[in-house]
């Protein structure tokens, strides 16, 4: 199951917003993606799912090449998160999570799948709700908890993409999506997660892929990607990463 990126160059209205992108991830990996806003963070996550084909290049997971699926099939077994997801009919929270077995109709046990994914995402409280009525943060539980319901029970073979999901999010719900992620991934589900969060990359992601202007500026380990002087020259700020042995991981330290 593992994903690859082969020199993947992709525009939109003649622009292009990624060149020559190139890494492997293995199954059961947790990849982030970081960069400054405008560098193809989105576009890579858009071309990895199948829907911005490349001008150049080839996506592919499990030997599968991504553009090759109908719609249908990628619905099966990828599951997305975009940053925005609108939605303005009444449903019930409850409602929009069951939204995720839609590709898998004829699959049993859907009512226990959306009340497994209730119960991890913490929305047992908030799932007779009225969608619309709920606060941002609420919102976008229930659509992490949608995407999750998807694949909740092929998990071996699901690839996770999620674009900035902790927006709107507190610090306790971060932490707590985090953890469901690696648990997936624990259980073989591979993840893609856009982030803003260094921190967060740096005590979760198995690998990063740092993007800026397009161009992949490092591929590798946290530890290896996230240093000084590649941070500095991607976001063009001063800051610093630091080593403690109290949290376990390294911090980042964004000085004036």
């Amino acid at each position: 199951m593992t994903l690859k990126i082969a020199n993947v160059s992709c525009q939109v209205d003649g622009i292009t917003l990624l060149k020559g992108v190139s890494f492997e991830a293995a199954a059961g990996s947790l990849v982030g993606i970081i960069g400054p806003n405008g560098s193809g963070k989105t576009t890579l996550l858009r071309a990895i799912a199948g829907e911005l084909n490349p001008v150049e290049g080839e996506i592919s997971y499990a030997n599968v090449n991504m553009h090759k699926l109908t719609l249908a099939q990628r619905a099966q077994w990828v599951a997305v998160l975009p940053q925005e997801a609108n939605l303005s009919f009444p449903f019930s929270a409850a409602e929009v999570v069951a939204m995720g077995r839609i590709p898998h109709v004829k699959a049993a046990h859907r009512g226990q799948i959306v009340a497994d994914v209730l119960e991890e995402m913490q929305l047992g409280e908030l799932q007779d709700r009225v969608y619309t009525t709920l606060s941002g943060g609420e919102k976008q539980r229930v659509q992490i908890g949608r995407v999750l319901c998807q694949i909740w029970d092929m998990q071996e073979r699901a690839l996770l993409l999620l674009d900035e999901p902790t927006t709107a999010l507190d610090l306790a719900h971060q932490l707590a999506l985090f953890k469901t992620i690696r648990r997936l991934t624990d259980g073989g589900t591979s993840a893609v997660v856009v982030l803003h969060d260094i921190n967060l990359a740096l005590r979760y992601c198995d690998k990063l892929v740092l993007i800026a202007e397009g161009h992949l500026m490092s591929f590798g380990g946290p530890r290896e990607v996230l240093q000084s002087t590649q941070l500095q020259e991607a976001f063009g700020i001063n800051l610093s990463v630091h080593e403690t042995d109290d949290l376990g991981s390294p911090f980042i330290v964004v000085r004036d």
